[in-house]
């Protein structure tokens, strides 16, 4: 399954309103909660070497727009476009030209990319734990209260009420790890961004 398609399974992750009031990385995820409108970053995104697989490793850009909105991107490698307008989730598969869409509504509890934009309430859909500082980011832990997920768990790192790092791990014990840089906060974004332009000929499934 392609890192994208993984996404799509784990695509939503950032925050949706949830009060809480204890130190560490639950304070920074409050103050996320708190304060961020807006966000994008570039991000990198690995998988590290399985048996029998090597290790894999994409780049691209994030958009937010809270709450609801989304778009995420990739360059290059799987070229796919994971958008949310906040009613609609869409996978766009660039070299299949296909568009997979689904409602946001069925899609939180399988796509982490929604927690991103503040879509939907993460304490009714995660189990929620801070964890210890590493790598000099304080953590935070959601464990799905739906077995039926793409995802075992998903950790969060933040340092100064901003996400930096987002860690999953699906059921067949896979990692992936996606690295947040040149992040931007609370600044403008074209309400373009969160509209996809789909050339002829592209293939458009429901789900």
């Amino acid at each position: 399954m392609g890192i994208g398609l993984r996404l799509w399974g784990a695509c939503a992750l950032w925050l949706a309103g949830m009060a809480v009031a204890w130190a560490g990385g639950l304070q920074d995820l409050e103050s996320f909660n708190a304060k961020v409108r807006t966000f994008e970053a570039r991000f990198v995104q690995t998988v590290p070497a399985a048996q029998g697989q090597a290790a894999r490793t994409e780049s691209g850009r994030i958009w937010i727009a809270r709450p609801g909105r989304f778009r995420w991107e990739y360059e290059g490698g799987s070229n796919q476009v994971i958008l949310s307008d906040g009613k609609t989730l869409q996978l766009y598969d660039r070299p299949l030209a296909q568009v997979t869409r689904r409602p946001v509504d069925q899609a939180l509890a399988s796509t982490p990319a929604l927690l991103l934009s503040g879509q939907g309430d993460l304490s009714a859909q995660f189990e929620i734990a801070e964890g210890p500082v590493r790598d000099g980011l304080n953590w935070v832990s959601l464990t799905p209260r739906n077995a039926d997920t793409d995802f075992r768990t998903i950790r969060l790192g933040l340092s100064e009420g901003v996400v930096r790092r987002m860690e999953l791990e699906d059921h067949f014990d896979q990692r992936t790890r996606v690295d947040f840089t040149q992040v931007q906060v609370n600044g403008p974004i074209d309400s373009a961004v969160f509209r996809l332009k789909l050339p002829p000929g592209v293939e458009v499934i429901e789900e």
